[in-house]
Parts: C-alpha cells; structure tokens; sequence
C-alpha cells in the first residue's frame, strides 16, 4: 500500500500536469480573492473570517479533483496495468485506499501552501484583527471532508471508462450534481419539509455549516456515510476487475 502511494505521488509531483493542477489552484484562489472585483474579494469587503476562501474552494475542486483523478485507474486499464496490479500479494481494498490516500495528499498539500498565503492577505487587511483560529480549523476539516467525497466519486468514475476525458466529465458532472444541484432542486419545492429533505440529499448544506464552526452529528455523519458508500461502490467495482 505504502509502494503505491509513494509511486502515485512521485508520478504526480514529477509530472507537467501536477505542476500546472497545483499552480491553478494557487493562481484561481489569488485572482478571484485578491486581484479580481468579485462577491469573494477578501480586500474589497475587508473579510477577516476567511469564509469567502471556504466558499470558493469547492467550486476551484470540482475541476481539481476530477483532473487529478481521471488517471487513478483509467491509465491503469488503458494500459493494461490493472490486471497486473490487482493480481499482485496486495488486498483490493488496500489498492484503492492507496489511490484514495494519494489524492487526498496532494489536496491538503495544496491546503497547507494556502494558508501562510490567507493569513498574509488578512494582515495586510486588518493587522489588530484576531483570528478565529476555531473556525478556520473546522473549515479545512470540512474542505477536507468534501474532498474526500469528490475523490471517491471520481476513482470510481476511473474504474469505469478507458478514456481520462470521460473520467473527468462524467466525475465532474455527479460531484457538480451532488454539491450545487441538488441544492438547486430543492429550490422549486413550496412544501418546507421537501425542501429540507431534498436539500438535505445533497452536500452542500452540510458542508456549509460545518466550514461555519456549526458541529452537529447529523452533518458528520452525512460525510462518514458518504465516504464509506462510494469506497464500497469503488470496491465492488474493483472487484468486478479480477
């Protein structure tokens, strides 16, 4: 398991693709809470709380990940590696927990190289202001969180086409669907119970509040369940391979 993370995170790192994916990252959060006259502009609405970075990073993942992930096993099958892999003295679930850990790796990596850049930006804001250091910590465990929801979704999606382009659609389609439409959904209901159960389905909500410091067992719940269903539906999936 340790080997194929290492082997995933090496191919990543010492690729062109990993390099431009970390530096979009990078470059999308500055312009759009920096540099660009946008709803999430940290200096133009003198935003202190960081929430404006909580807000957006969703959105930049959705492309993310799915770029990321759209080699995981699909390279692996267009070349004829998979049989290899999954026959080696290695446990199917350990594979794709290797794949799973690889990814979420380079997304907090990209996490941690944001933070001395945000808590720059709020210095030069407010340089008396503090922190709400709670806050922001909930928020990356909730970024975190959604990150390994979208993973999930997309190394399933790999495992089921040869093609990395159809990879990246199709897994950018269902976390799309699962963080802004439902929630779009939801919107047409004029019954409040409907509404709370349709907005409830999807991942926004929960994510929302639990980047807001709001902790309750119902929304971490929401994601231990989530993330446990799409590592058993990629596992069955797996599976079906040998």
């Amino acid at each position: 398991m340790r080997a194929i993370i290492i082997k995933e995170l090496k191919s990543f790192f010492l690729s062109t693709i990993g390099l431009i994916l970390i530096c979009s990252y990078l470059l999308i959060n500055s312009l759009i809470l920096v540099f660009f006259e946008t709803n999430y502009n940290l200096i133009k609405f003198n935003l202190i709380d960081l929430n404006s970075f909580f807000k957006l990073s969703p959105w930049i993942l959705l492309f993310i990940i799915p770029s990321i992930c759209m080699r995981n096993f699909s390279e692996e099958i267009s070349n004829g590696t998979l049989e290899i892999l999954i026959t080696k003295p290695i446990s199917l679930a350990k594979i794709l927990l290797a794949k799973y850990f690889s990814v979420q790796f380079i997304i907090i990596f990209c996490f941690l190289l944001c933070i001395p850049y945000l808590l720059f930006v709020n210095n030069l804001i407010s340089s008396k202001s503090n922190i709400d250091t709670g806050v922001i910590f909930f928020g990356f465990i909730a970024l975190t969180l959604l990150s390994s929801v979208f993973i999930l979704i997309s190394t399933y999606v790999s495992l089921r086409f040869k093609s990395q382009f159809n990879v990246f659609l199709v897994s950018f389609l269902i976390c799309f669907f699962d963080y802004y439409l439902i929630n779009v959904i939801s919107e047409y209901s004029s019954n409040s119970n409907l509404y709370n159960f349709i907005n409830n389905i999807g991942i926004q909500i929960h994510y929302q509040r639990l980047s807001l410091g709001i902790i309750n067992s119902y929304d971490i719940s929401y994601f231990i369940l989530n993330i446990f269903l799409f590592y058993l539906i990629g596992l069955k999936s797996i599976k079906k391979m040998k």
